[in-house]
């Protein structure tokens, strides 16, 4: 491939405090690595990817289809 990346994520919100109310993160840390702190996390995954680009879009307008 001619990209200097092989994948992207995309996340959608309603508005912008749903940002953070997606869970209790530190929580579901623990049950899914209960030997893993939070900064031992964020190294991994700062060390596992190289982020290309960022962009957050705010919705100008949208539409609801007619019933």
């Amino acid at each position: 491939s001619n990209q200097a990346f092989d994948f992207s994520t995309v996340d959608f919100y309603d508005n912008w405090a749903d940002m953070n109310e997606s869970g209790d993160f530190t929580k579901t840390l623990a049950k899914v690595y209960p030997k893993m702190t939070m900064t031992a996390y964020n190294k991994l995954l700062a060390d596992s990817r190289t982020i290309v680009n960022t962009e957050v879009w705010k919705p100008l307008a949208s539409t609801t289809p007619r019933k």
